[in-house]
């Protein structure tokens, strides 16, 4: 019986930048393809364009994306990096700066798009339907880096909002070539204030062991955090969130819009998933903040 010939699970491109789904790669037969394809340097990538336009012209486009992914994926490492390229023990740091320029010369040989949609846990579940699990947190960092790489048309950043993902957010923006620098630094405030306003305004969907006090110290090791990776600004509001969950006289004076009471103050939240915005109490004395249910 013959051997089939080697092929690469990853779809073309449907539309102008899509690269979906994807769920498995052979990235070695993708490094038995391209071996000593990238020696370094400029001769690197004109033998690369030399073997796609070449040996592998009939699948060119095919090859060239999935080495675009297979980088993403943080697949081109060790002796998977040595294979292509000849060099030892080079630094993820290094892998990453060379594959920019790859990507910049394989986008103007137009083998690839110059931005690529990509999410390596989607499945197609139906016609015009996609499912997304979970999203590697080691694959964080490689996101912020660069301008070229979506997660999704739009909303990709909720996709990053869980706690495991801040500190790579943090740390990936602190790098020097970082490109989603301010972008990531958002998501990590954006995440944490919508978590406190949720405890607060949406009690009923809460769990058992979420509330503002929970969240402090977590807030307080993310904004140490952020304070170490230079996000400083970023640091300070995640410090103030902490606060508030912690036991601490009140006062409004001067801070806010809010009526006072003969415990506290009470005051309008204004948020887009209510037709009216919630009213909370904050205690004086404590500075516990809860929601205030309406009279109908």
């Amino acid at each position: 019986m013959a051997r089939s010939r080697p092929t690469l699970d990853i779809s073309l491109p449907r539309d102008t930048w899509r690269a979906q789904p994807t769920p498995r790669r052979d990235v070695r037969t993708l490094c038995r393809w391209l071996e000593g394809a990238l020696p370094g340097g400029s001769a690197g990538i004109e033998t690369l364009l030399a073997r796609l336009h070449g040996p592998l012209a009939e699948r060119r486009h095919l090859v060239a994306v999935a080495l675009i992914v297979a980088h993403l994926r943080g697949h081109l490492r060790g002796s998977r990096w040595q294979r292509l390229t000849g060099i030892e023990n080079a630094d993820p740091r290094d892998v990453d700066r060379e594959m920019d320029r790859v990507w910049d010369a394989l986008a103007g040989a137009k083998l690839v798009r110059p931005t690529l949609l990509y999410h390596p846990g989607v499945k197609t579940v139906g016609p015009g339907s996609r499912s997304y699990e979970r999203f590697p947190p080691s694959l964080v960092a490689r996101w912020v880096r660069t301008r070229r790489w979506y997660l999704m048309e739009q909303d990709e950043d909720l996709f990053l909002f869980e706690p495991e993902y801040i500190e790579p957010l943090l740390r990936g923006a602190a790098e020097p070539d970082a490109e989603k620098r301010d972008y990531a630094r958002a998501i990590v405030a954006h995440a944490a204030r919508d978590a406190a306003c949720a405890v607060v305004v949406a009690p009923q969907y809460a769990g058992p062991d979420e509330s503002l006090a929970a969240f402090a110290p977590r807030y307080v090791r993310w904004a140490k955090v952020a304070r170490e990776t230079g996000a400083i600004e970023t640091a300070e509001y995640l410090e103030r969130l902490a606060s508030y969950g912690t036991p601490r006289t009140f006062d409004a004076r001067a801070q806010v819009r809010v009526r006072e009471t003969e415990r506290g103050w009470t005051g309008s939240v204004p948020h887009s998933g209510f037709a009216r915005a919630p009213r909370v109490h904050i205690d004086r004395e404590t500075g516990a903040i809860a929601l205030v249910k309406r009279t109908r």
